[in-house]
């Protein structure tokens, strides 16, 4: 419902040419991806290769960045967060080079203003470091931001995107292998994270062929 235009960031077209057709909510405030239905989509297009492991906790860019090194220090899981935030608490995805440069070294800038307000997820493909300070590359969506889909996120604001600040919960989720799901399950806990969905506002029922196949529930 409501004007399509509205559902995309500013410039960006809306897409239509799915190949099978999505659900459609008569109330836009019920409407938008689940973080558990996003998880199940992995799986059951996959074919149960792939998984989603969901990682909860009070988001801190300290908490952030341990959630990469938990990555980087298992290769083998070839694992990707996905994050689910709010993208109004983002740095906008085009911060003047100069400002990266400095923030990176230590000084403190004015970021740019966010492109957009609105639930989203999106990947985070590693970190940028500085002599001082390092950022999070970020991996979009959508072509219209940053420079080839990437930008930059001072870890702070990514932390605070998760936190959201809207009633509503963020989280990420670790994309990998489901043969390493225990592995990564097990090696989270142990940093400290609570293995666990969120409730990010858009209602969840698991579709009846997931409970028929013996699927577990979000």
């Amino acid at each position: 419902m409501g004007d399509p235009s509205s559902w995309v960031p500013p410039g960006a077209a809306n897409r239509l040419d799915y190949r099978r057709p999505l659900p459609v909510a008569s109330d836009p405030t019920l409407s938008g991806t689940s973080a558990p239905g996003l998880a199940w989509a992995i799986e059951r297009a996959s074919a149960g290769r792939f998984v989603a492991v969901p990682l909860r906790a009070s988001w801190t860019a300290e908490r952030v960045r341990d959630v990469l090194a938990l990555c980087e220090d298992h290769p083998a899981w070839q694992a990707t967060p996905v994050a689910n935030m709010r993208t109004g608490k983002l740095w906008g995805s085009r911060p003047a080079l100069a400002d990266v440069l400095a923030y990176l070294a230590g000084d403190d800038v004015a970021p740019p203003p966010p492109d957009w307000d609105c639930g989203h997820f999106v990947s985070v493909a590693g970190t940028v470091r500085g002599p001082v300070r390092a950022m999070a590359l970020v991996r979009d969506s959508y072509s219209e931001f940053g420079w080839d889909m990437h930008y930059l996120q001072a870890f702070d604001a990514l932390a605070s995107a998760l936190e959201r600040g809207d009633g509503r919960e963020g989280g990420l989720l670790l994309f990998t292998d489901a043969r390493h799901e225990g592995e990564v399950e097990e090696a989270a806990r142990v940093r400290g994270f609570d293995v666990a969905m969120w409730d990010n506002g858009t209602p969840w029922r698991a579709p009846a062929e997931q409970v028929s196949e013996g699927g577990a529930g979000p």
